[in-house]
Formats: structure tokens, C-alpha cells, sequence
């Protein structure tokens, strides 16, 4: 479904950057960015999309480091007027180990 979105979006837009991504993806991502020393870069692309899909955010849980930085990211795309989709397989509220901030961020939608 998430995927749909993201193809409906590009359909009508096919200049809009959009990334869809799984959670644990985002994740490695982080983690590759730090250890080559590439966060810059990474923070730059994930706050230029125009729309991000991200898939199964419950993978977020316990990964202070990873909910910092998504937190920015979501706050960055937001004031700029663009979108953030997420799937989650509980409310958000429940899902332990996650941020409330984040949660916050999460009600918004």
C-alpha cells in the first residue's frame, strides 16, 4: 500500500524525489553514514525528499541515535511542506522504546 502511494505520487509528479524504505534499512543507512564518515550527505538527501515512505517504523524502538536523527529528518520535511508517510504494526503510542517526541510527531498525521 505504502509503495502505491509513493508510484501514485510519482505518476502525477515525476519530478518529485521520493524515497520508500524499509525502517531497518534507514537504519543500515545511518549506521554506513557514520562509519564513513558520509552523515552530511545522508542528512542532506533524506532532507531534500519531497516524500518519504517509510515502512515498519516500529524497528525505530530502543535506537536513540537513529530516532534522533529521524526526528530531524521528519521536523526538516514537515517545515518544508513536504510529506512523511509511516507504517507501523501498533500504535505508536505502544510500541516500547521509542521516543515520546517522536510519538508526538507521529499524532500529527
Amino acid at each position: 500500500m505504502i509503495q502505491a502511494i509513493g508510484n501514485h505520487v510519482f505518476q502525477k509528479n515525476p519530478q518529485a524525489k521520493i524515497r520508500y524504505i524499509h525502517a531497518e534499512r534507514y537504519v543500515a543507512d545511518i549506521m554506513r553514514a557514520y562509519q564513513h564518515k558520509a552523515f552530511d550527505e545522508f542528512k542532506r538527501y533524506y532532507h531534500s525528499l519531497d516524500l518519504l515512505l517509510i515502512d515498519d517504523i516500529q524497528f525505530f524502538a530502543g535506537k536513540n541515535r537513529t530516532q534522533e536523527e529521524f526526528f530531524y529528518a521528519f521536523n526538516a520535511l514537515i517545515e518544508g511542506g513536504k510529506q512523511v508517510i509511516m507504517t507501523c504494526d501498533s500504535y505508536p503510542k505502544q510500541i516500547e522504546g521509542m521516543e515520546e517526541r517522536l510519538i508526538s510527531r507521529f499524532s500529527w498525521a
